[in-house]
């Protein structure tokens, strides 16, 4: 069945409002993410000051401690998030890709209409 030239812009358009709504979406999980990445990164150095006043007071450090365990613990969790981070950017910028390409085509539909 032929749609008419409207139909598709309509439809490009609630694409392209929705793709929007996506990217916005994300973009509020990046700048939760860069706010957690911001607390465990302090919290590590944190911890890497602790774990230095701990090597000064002692000779050997014992490979079961709690502050070498919970640093690792937090390091694990920092890989995690930045992993994360990294895989939100990718879907962001392909999101705006996408949004891009559908403006486009909106906008060629919308010229099209117009003449």
């Amino acid at each position: 069945e032929e749609h008419s030239a409207a139909y598709y812009v309509i439809s490009a358009a609630q694409e392209k409002e929705e793709l929007q709504r996506q990217g916005d979406d994300l973009d509020a999980n990046i700048r939760k993410a860069e706010k957690e990445i911001h607390a465990l990164e302090n919290t590590i150095k944190v911890m890497n000051a602790r774990n230095s006043m701990y090597r000064t007071n002692f000779t050997k450090v014992d490979q079961s401690s709690e502050d070498l365990e919970e640093e690792k613990t937090l390091e694990e969790q920092r890989r995690a998030v930045m992993d994360k981070y990294k895989y939100k950017r990718r879907q962001v910028r392909d999101l705006q890709e996408d949004l891009d390409a559908m403006s486009r085509t909106y906008d060629n539909l919308a010229a099209e209409e117009g003449t």
